[in-house]
């Protein structure tokens, strides 16, 4: 839009031209260029002007951020509320930081590597902090790449690798531990199939120096890896309180040591114990049975000395104070002949304190036995397996529910090792039952002539809700509902069960705190919208429609740690 006042009014007769295809004379055109000189001059002074004042708000918008970024230094200084936390307490928030289900991974995103590198401070406390440092996960490299190759240069490639990875993760595993101190030790060691030997023997010795700070022990490993301890002592051990070992003598050949030699297993303090597969008879492994409160035998004595059900009671009278136990019993072929009931003693296995038990029979009947243990603290059963015998499985099953079903609260099983109706009879015996939980664990399973009658279908859900011929619910009480055993239910189906269950029409049952059911399967229904109400109040539904895996690179040092993942910006330790 024209401003007359900064323009000569001789020029505003040719204004009716502007914006048009008016073609000026010569006569217009110069009488139009004297005209404009003056506006033209005072246009460049103006810009001059403009320029000169651009360069002094340049000059005080680089003042101001510069002040400005000075000011925020020191505001930051008596402002920032971590600034003011005194060190003791943030070291305490520093430990608090590690993983509480695992041992710390040494790995730079995650507690205590990631504190090393926030600030210098941080660092400083961090380094000067034991407790931090007596948590720690080793994995050894695999002897092989995860890849099968027939070159040999690569292969001479992967070892060299290999080898370097091994001898810096042998001196930061050194360097760690150092810093821990006269800290107890939480200690997990990882390794898988073919191992070299010398990756073992490196980090083992260095493992070794610290063993009289050791409390905790968690070692994946073939077993013949585990010689480098054998010569231990129980006054090489004074703080050991829990030993895990799962040894696999097929990824390193013949064992060269004896179980039952080792003193490791007579420490003082050692009362939670987890032994798999380890090929020796269990009964002649020297623990202190009377003292241990957790015990779990997973295949063990599975080519010399495979087990028979008197090993397994014989255990597990001498474990008195026990609460927690979990045995699971080598594959018993079915030609195997088993004692017979008559040849054992009937006097009862009291556990008096037992909370958690969980058994695998691999084959073998052991039902029968379930009816000598006198457990009356019982809180937690898991049952799989199950063979040509299913078939009588809830007549002896069923009774040991019923007799503990006034403590039982969690019931974790197979549904495919029943036959019939046999399922839903065990689960009528569990009248207290809270959380209930279905997987397909049961490998040693022999498929029954007769299969179940009970399928992981919308008919299954429908127990839980309506009432029987004698107007009982199945599992009143259930607040926890997993199911991994190939459900099979439709998404209105498992609407259904839900908005029943937490509905609070019927008074008789109670409302679902937590399902938890990974479907195979692309999602019908959103149900996350159709709960919204009942997710809201506090419902947990975790229910998924996808499965996803995560493979760790080579030389990772999460290895062994499945459920965890690198993060963001992913990088290992100090390399």
């Amino acid at each position: 839009m024209l401003n007359p006042d900064l323009l000569p009014p001789e020029l505003l007769k040719f204004s009716q031209y502007l914006d048009t295809n008016y073609a000026p004379s010569n006569e217009e055109i110069h009488i139009i260029s004297k005209l404009l000189d003056g506006p033209s001059s005072r246009l460049e002074a103006l810009t001059l002007e403009i320029e000169k004042l651009q360069n002094e708000l340049n000059q005080k918008l680089e003042e101001h951020a510069a002040l400005d970024s000075q000011i925020a230094e020191y505001r930051a200084l008596i402002k920032s509320p971590i600034r003011q936390v005194p060190e003791d307490i943030l070291r305490e928030i520093f430990v608090r930081c590690l993983p509480q289900d695992h041992s710390a991974p040494m790995h730079s995103t995650y507690t205590p590597i990631l504190l090393l590198r926030i600030c210098s401070k941080w660092r400083e406390i961090a380094i000067s902090t034991p407790q931090l440092w007596a948590s720690i996960h080793i994995p050894i490299p695999h002897a092989t790449p995860y890849y099968y190759s027939q070159d040999e240069a690569e292969m001479d490639d992967y070892h060299t690798k290999a080898t370097e990875t091994t001898k810096k993760r042998a001196t930061a595993v050194d360097s760690w531990l150092a810093r821990s101190g006269a800290c107890p030790l939480d200690i997990s060691l990882f390794s898988y199939g073919m191992i070299d030997s010398t990756y073992c023997e490196e980090i083992f010795t260095v493992v070794r120096k610290y063993s009289m700070h050791w409390k905790k022990l968690d070692f994946v490993c073939p077993a013949d890896c585990f010689k480098t301890f054998a010569s231990l002592s129980p006054s090489d051990v004074p703080l050991l309180e829990s030993l895990t070992i799962k040894g696999d003598n097929e990824g390193s050949g013949t064992q060269s040591f004896l179980w039952s030699n080792c003193g490791v297993f007579e420490a003082s303090k050692l009362c939670e114990v987890s032994i798999s597969q380890l090929d020796e008879d269990a009964t002649s492994l020297p623990f202190k049975w009377a003292q241990l409160t957790s015990l779990t035998l997973l295949k063990f004595g599975r080519t010399r000395n495979p087990p028979t059900n008197r090993h397994l009671f014989d255990i597990l009278r001498q474990c008195v104070n026990l609460v927690t136990c979990r045995i699971e019993l080598p594959y018993t072929p079915p030609i195997v002949v088993f004692i017979p009931e008559d040849n054992f003693s009937d006097d009862p296995i009291s556990l008096p304190l037992l909370q958690n038990l969980a058994l695998n029979d691999g084959g073998s009947d052991i039902t029968v036995y379930l009816g000598r243990l006198l457990v009356p603290a019982l809180e937690s059963f898991e049952f799989f397996g199950g063979s040509g015998w299913s078939d009588t499985l809830s007549t002896k099953l069923g009774p040991f529910l019923s007799r503990v079903s006034s403590t039982l609260r969690t019931f974790t099983t197979d549904s495919k090792i029943f036959v019939g109706n046999a399922f839903l009879d065990c689960l009528r015996a569990c009248t207290h039952l809270t959380s209930l939980s279905m997987k397909h664990l049961s490998s040693y399973a022999i498929p029954n002539q007769a299969t179940s009658l009970v399928k992981m279908n919308d008919d299954f859900l429908s127990c839980f809700t309506s009432p029987d011929e004698n107007g009982e619910y199945l599992c009143p009480l259930l607040e926890t509902f997993e199911c991994r055993a190939s459900p099979a239910f439709t998404d209105p189906g498992l609407y259904r069960f839900i908005s029943r269950k937490q509905s609070g029409f019927v008074p008789d049952i109670s409302k679902l705190k937590r399902v938890v059911i990974p479907f195979n399967r692309k999602q019908v229904v959103l149900l996350t919208e159709e709960l919204k109400t009942y997710i809201e109040d506090g419902f947990c539904f975790d229910v998924t429609y996808t499965n996803s895996h995560y493979f760790q690179t080579q030389f990772s040092t999460l290895d062994g740690l499945p459920h965890l993942q690198p993060r963001l910006y992913d990088s290992e330790y100090y390399n």
